[in-house]
């Protein structure tokens, strides 16, 4: 596992009653996430742009996702990435009344 890392997560609700969740990974060597089952159109990318390794499939709790960089990173280097996708608005938001 890598070690501990800053994470910084943006939601944004769209007009298609979808929310749209951007998390970026600060630092880290690789990447690896579990998101929510219902996530659809995920992407993700590195500083740059381009990610080589990737690897995602479905669990029963979920999507999980691995993330490596598209070279060795010798002598300390980190990058940063970005994971983003979709999930049904009406599971994660609701009106309490008040």
């Amino acid at each position: 596992m890598p070690a501990r890392t800053d994470c910084k997560i943006a939601a944004v609700v769209t007009s298609g009653g979808y929310i749209f969740v951007l998390l970026i990974c600060i630092h880290m060597v690789w990447c690896q996430t579990v998101l929510p089952p219902s996530a659809k159109d995920v992407y993700y990318r590195d500083e740059i742009g381009n990610i080589s390794t990737s690897h995602m499939h479905e669990t029963d709790d979920g999507i999980e996702l691995e993330l490596r960089p598209r070279f060795p990173l010798f002598g300390g280097w980190k990058t940063n990435y970005y994971i983003g996708y979709n999930i049904p608005s009406y599971q994660y938001l609701y009106h309490s009344g008040v």
